[in-house]
C-alpha cells in the first residue's frame, strides 16, 4: 500500500484544494467531519479499499448520536473526497453514492414567523420603557 493514496493523505489534499475556495467556517466544518467521523476508521485505509457498507456503518454512529444532519454533512464531505480520489486516479468509483438512501431522513423543520401583529416582536420592537 502506497503512503499517498490513504483516506487520510487523501482528504487532508482534497481539504487543501478546497480551502482557498471556501469559507473559514466551511473549511473548518469540512475538517472537522473528516477528523472526528472519517479519519478515526479510515485514515490508514488506501481509499480504494473502502467498502460502501463500511463507511455506512460509519455514519450510522453519527446519527447514533441523533446528529443526523451531521451524518448527511460527514457523506457529503466524504463524497467530496472520494471524487478527488477519483479524479487524482487514486480510486475507481464513489462509493458515496451507494449509500445516500440507506441514512435516515434529516427533516428540515420551518420555524413559525415572528410579525409584529403576532405580537412575538413587539418587546424588540418597543421604543418606550415599559411597553
Amino acid at each position: 500500500m502506497a503512503a499517498g493514496n490513504t483516506v487520510e493523505v487523501i482528504g487532508r489534499a482534497w481539504l487543501a484544494n478546497g480551502k482557498d475556495g471556501w469559507s473559514q467556517a466551511h473549511y473548518f466544518r469540512e475538517r472537522r467531519n473528516l477528523e472526528k467521523d472519517v479519519f478515526p476508521y479510515f485514515g490508514n485505509r488506501a481509499i480504494d479499499t473502502v467498502e460502501p457498507p463500511e463507511l455506512l456503518r460509519v455514519i450510522r454512529k453519527v446519527e447514533e448520536r441523533g446528529a443526523l444532519d451531521v451524518a448527511h454533512r460527514v457523506l457529503i464531505t466524504s463524497r467530496g473526497v472520494w471524487q478527488f480520489a477519483i479524479a487524482n486516479g487514486y480510486a475507481k468509483r464513489d462509493i458515496t453514492q451507494d449509500i445516500g438512501k440507506a441514512l435516515k431522513p434529516h427533516l428540515r423543520r420551518n420555524l413559525p414567523a415572528c410579525w409584529p401583529s403576532v405580537n412575538c416582536c413587539a418587546p424588540a420592537m418597543s421604543t418606550k420603557a415599559g411597553q
